[in-house]
């Protein structure tokens, strides 16, 4: 089944079908960008495997009732949330659902089976619920007319024979009886109370006898939430664009604490202080959860809105948390509660591994300041923080610095710097980046969590040696503490171990304990922190030699959150700062005379700690003054450049980048963060800005000019920009891009995010691909799934090639007569070889005939003169009529998959075709024949021939099928052909 589900992906990628399909859909639906059929049915198959390959003895199906029928059971609407994409999800529910009578809306039956479904509903619900059923394979649909259903008396009638019909080959039946958060003893006699199992009781109409003396029964829901706690496209959209939106704002809070302060106040700053937000969060979530029950969005709990989080005050949360920490008989030792995931925000030297481990987020220090927790005594040097997302995934951690790393280059006679001192503990940090990310990216590709740890382990020492730091390496190599752990949408660990483990969020985390002060100081001086949460994906291929491989992927979510941040507190570096600014007054200086400046402009680097940072840049005739936010002034002399470019695309719609290829004497007076191993800096000037323009009418021609320093500004093009200055380049074009948008304008909400998760639409595309199979691909085939433009073939490639017609339909569909007419009225054009399997008693699709069928087509092919090969190749085709109820992709798939690579080349499908006859189409009221939607299947099913009512094209009945087939397959094209022969288009 599952390689059906990629063959189908393959085909819709190839047609470029199923994103531009959204849209056809009804906005409930539409509103994830990443919704898909294939997605539908994955989401489907993920339950049904459970009936396949659970610890538990083996069940018939899984039961799911709604409404009044199952006394509102909260785990069956969770279950249909699951499969309906929030549908039922009373916060998610659209304006013209809350016009539905309650118990119109909620008239719903559904019964997994292992590989079927049966659905039944109303036909008022029937069109809210039909394009998220659509494409489900074997799906059985029970449904009155409109008609039908005005009569209540036959529509209760119905809905009870139609729930005995669904269990009638069910021995045994598992029922999700509670959901996440609030587990319930299971109680069969509770489920037998529910009113439609009470009449499956009813003499003459029902089963007859009570239906847990039929049936038995068990709870699912335990396994159902493993299920939900899988990440798939949309939950992962879900998680970026609501979890981390409320992430993201929790962080932002937490820097306005310290943005918001002079130099002065932010030293009287305390960890309880710095940390209310974090802990706020934490407890406002944690608590709500428990007290009110979860709101769930396909495993992930809406988070409540960041006023709403902030509300009330820090205190009251404490209260209320205690409480339900008492009435859940939850411990702070439990895995929800323990030290390394949750908040805490602790300053210098009072950052120790016994601190760390001991923390309480409930009770955090007054009496520890940013002035007073230095081991010298005096100011802090750092803080380490950590953010945690309440019962869920996301965490991430983060050491940041107080005072500067750099000192402002002034003149050749005043060249200060930066003590060393103050060096150290940033250096840790970036080996500590460093070596986290290298970790991710070895734990991705092999994955091993001891591989990982030792690569972790070599990096961190390697760049520790890079800035000179060797004499620390025996010290902190014992201090060292790495992690990777899986966490659910709960925010439990779960086993790396475990199978479950692979669709889950994961945390990769170093600390460095007790880092002590080798410069004469006494204690030590803290520690360093640092962690992101991540994801993986990985697409398992099949090589042309037959070996298997796998290509991997990956997104850090974290990394919305800077890595590196610093704040002047001193008073010496905040007058040295603005004595540099001095030099605006002056009209002759080391930076030369004055031609713009005062406008917002971004600084970039290649580090693994930087980011796109804004401030305002003013140019000088002989260098550059940056002032930054947080950092103060930096200043760039043309003395200290080796190298001064500039690119801007030839449009004035691209962002134009300032790039400065530096000397070594540079790094003493740019702030650590900016360093990179290319020494390469970048300013970013947006399109339409003023500064923007000012670049071109003002200092363009004088910088091109060869000044006192020997440095002349070089216009240069794409391609005469190294790979980090192109992908630098890229990552301000989406910062842009993401800034240009208007509030009317109607884009996904992923995009906001690409500006600082890189990578996002890469990965969503590889993650689409790689959670729906655990199937392996072809790696041919690998591009097209990706829906890279350049990997699909041209006309010209497939004109050699035989081309494939394919004829589907069930019995009495009149396909035969179809396949007639085709050859019949196209034989003055070219030569047919059809193919029509003799059904016999025991195999109604052979896969050996075709492939058969299609080598010895080829072999004819072959034995014709050159002549004649030449002339028959350009019109020989071939035409397949399906057997019986045979689905049109395993047709496909046998095609697609000759054992003879040299078979495979040489023919290419062309259209496939589905007859349909609108009279023999449905069995009773809206119950279709089997498979007769699966003959429709999106991304393989091309025409849609019906074969009957072509004369009546108002006919309720052509009407419906039509809309039900437009559903399942947006981009089918209908065909009227009565009987087989084609009148009308």
């Amino acid at each position: 089944m599952e390689g059906e589900t990629m063959l189908s992906m393959l085909q819709e990628a190839s047609a470029g079908r199923e994103r531009r399909s959204a849209g056809a859909w009804r906005s409930s639906s539409a509103r994830f960008h990443s919704f898909s059929a294939s997605l539908s049915c994955s989401r489907l198959r993920r339950v049904q495997a459970l009936l396949n390959y659970s610890n538990k003895q083996k069940s018939d199906g899984i039961l799911c009732i709604l409404g009044i029928d199952s006394r509102y059971n909260e785990g069956c609407r969770e279950l249909a949330n699951y499969l309906l994409f929030d549908l039922y999800n009373q916060t998610n529910i659209d304006s013209d659902v809350t016009d539905l009578p309650e118990e119109v809306f909620d008239d719903v039956i559904i019964l997994i089976k292992s590989e079927s479904v049966h659905l039944y509903c109303n036909p008022i619900n029937y069109n809210y619920l039909l394009p998220y059923v659509a494409y489900w394979k074997n799906l059985h649909l029970h449904c009155l007319t409109v008609k039908e259903y005005e009569d209540e008396e036959l529509a209760e009638e119905f809905k009870i024979t139609s729930f005995v019909n669904m269990v009638q080959d069910c021995c045994r039946i598992q029922v999700p009886y509670s959901f996440q958060g609030h587990v319930r003893t299971f109680d069969m006699f509770i489920v037998e109370k529910w009113p439609i199992v009470q009449a499956f009781a009813l003499e003459g109409i029902g089963g007859g006898e009570f239906f847990t003396m039929k049936h038995e029964m068990f709870d699912a829901s335990e396994e159902l939430w493993q299920v939900y706690s899988s990440l798939d496209p949309v939950s992962l959209e879900v998680l970026i664009t609501e979890d981390l939106v409320a992430f993201e704002k929790q962080w932002d809070s937490f820097f306005s604490n310290f943005d918001i302060e002079n130099s002065s106040s932010l030293l009287e700053l305390s960890e309880a202080q710095s940390g209310e937000p974090l802990a706020s969060r934490y407890t406002t979530y944690s608590w709500k959860s428990r007290q009110m029950g979860c709101k769930l969005l396909h495993g992930f709990q809406h988070q409540c809105s960041f006023m709403d989080q902030l509300s009330g005050g820090m205190m009251p949360f404490r209260t209320y948390f205690s409480h339900g920490l008492i009435t859940s008989q939850i411990t702070e030792k439990s895995s929800l509660f323990s030290t390394h995931r949750q908040p805490f925000v602790l300053f210098g030297c009072h950052s120790t591994k016994e601190n760390l481990n001991s923390y309480s987020f409930t009770f955090p220090s007054e009496g520890h300041l940013v002035k007073n927790t230095n081991n010298r005594g005096g100011t802090a040097r750092h803080m380490v923080v950590q953010c945690t997302s309440p019962r869920g995934p996301l965490a991430c951690s983060r050491t940041y610095f107080f005072g500067n790393t750099h000192v402002p280059y002034m003149s050749k006679d005043s060249n200060q710097q930066k003590n060393d001192d103050f060096l150290v503990l940033p250096q840790i940090y970036i080996a500590v980046v460093e070596a986290v990310l290298a970790s991710i990216r070895c734990y991705v590709e092999t994955p091993s969590i001891k591989i990982a740890k030792e690569i972790a382990e070599d990096v961190f020492l390697s760049t520790l040696d890079c800035y000179g730091l060797g004499h620390y390496k025996p010290i902190l190599r014992s201090k060292l503490c790495f992690l990777i752990e899986a966490v659910n949408s709960h925010g439990t660990i779960i086993s790396l171990e475990s199978h479950s483990s692979k669709f889950l969020i994961k945390t990769a985390s170093m600390t460095v304990y007790d880092i002590p002060d080798l410069t004469g100081g006494k204690g030590t001086l803290g520690s360093i922190v640092f962690s992101e949460s991540f994801i993986e994906s990985k697409i398992f291929l099949k090589e042309k030699d037959g070996t298997m491989s796998t290509d991997s992927n990956y997104m850090i979510l974290s990394a919305i959150v800077p890595r590196y941040v610093s704040w002047m507190v001193e008073d010496a570096e905040v007058k040295l700062s603005e004595e540099v600014q001095q030099v605006l007054k002056m009209k002759e200086h080391f930076l030369g005379t004055l031609l713009i400046g005062g406008d917002s402009a971004y600084i970039y680097s290649g580090s693994s700690v930087a980011r796109p940072e804004e401030g305002k840049l003013f140019i000088f005739s002989e260098g550059i003054l940056f002032i930054h936010p947080r950092s103060g002034s930096m200043t760039i002399s043309k003395n200290h450049m080796a190298a001064l470019k500039y690119y801007d695309g030839n449009s004035p719609g691209v962002v134009g980048v300032l790039i400065i290829e530096y000397k070594k004497s540079l790094l003493p007076h740019l702030p650590i963060h900016l360093h990179s191993t290319s020494n390469c800096l970048m300013f970013a000037l947006m399109p339409g800005s003023r500064i923007y323009k000012s670049f071109y009418a003002q200092v363009m021609s004088t910088w091109q000019k060869m000044g006192k320093s020997g440095i002349a500004l070089k216009i240069c093009q794409r391609e005469q920009l190294s790979e980090e200055q192109k992908q630098l380049h890229c990552n301000l074009e989406k910062v842009f891009e993401v800034q240009s948008r208007t509030r009317n304008e109607e884009r996904s909400r992923l995009k906001q995010f690409s500006a600082d998760i890189l990578g996002l639409d890469v990965f969503v595309q590889h993650f689409a691909v790689s959670s729906m199979s655990h199937e392996p691909v072809r790696r041919s085939d690998l591009p097209i799934l990706l829906q890279q433009p350049s990997s699909f073939s041209s006309e010209s490639d497939d004109q050699n090639k035989m081309v494939i017609t394919i004829v589907a339909g069930l019995p009495g569909s009149y396909k035969e007569e179809l396949c007639t007419y085709i050859v019949n009225l196209t034989q003055e054009h070219g030569r047919w070889s059809v193919y029509r399997q003799m059904l016999d008693n025991c195999e109604p699709f052979n896969y050996g005939q075709i492939h058969h069928f299609l080598s010895s087509v080829l072999e004819a092919q072959r034995n014709r003169t050159v002549r004649q090969s030449v002339y028959s190749r350009r019109k020989v085709r071939l035409l397949i009529v399906t057997p019986g109820y045979t689905d049109v992709i395993d047709v496909v798939q046998a095609i697609q998959m000759h054992p003879d690579p040299e078979v495979q080349s040489a023919f290419v499908i062309g259209a496939v075709t589905t007859c349909i006859d609108p009279l023999c189409s449905t069995m009773e009221h809206r119950l279709l024949f089997p498979k007769l939607l699966d003959q429709c299947s999106q991304g393989v099913v091309s025409n849609v021939v019906l074969t009957s009512l072509t004369s009546e094209q108002r006919h309720p009945l052509l009407v419906h099928l039509q809309k039900l087939i437009r559903v399942a397959n947006p981009r089918t094209a209908f065909i009227l052909a009565e009987k087989g022969a084609v009148t009308r288009y």
